[in-house]
């Protein structure tokens, strides 16, 4: 995860036509390394910039779970 999360972030600089599918990535990066803040933060701007995005809705529970713990 470590290595995916640096090309994710790469990616996200220039923000090509991926960049929700990136978010996406990197969102369950953070999540496997622990870094829940992170995580939270990225799934946040996937659910506000993309929420027409197929996945926005599970990023939306999942921003839920985090809040409740």
């Amino acid at each position: 995860p470590e290595k995916a999360l640096v090309y994710f972030d790469r990616y996200l600089e220039n923000a090509g036509p991926l960049e929700v599918d990136a978010l996406h990535g990197k969102s369950s990066a953070l999540r496997m390394l622990g870094r829940i803040d992170q995580e939270k933060q990225t799934l946040e701007k996937l659910v506000r910039e993309f929420p027409q995005y197929p996945a926005a809705e599970s990023a939306a529970k999942r921003i839920s779970e985090i809040q409740n713990k």
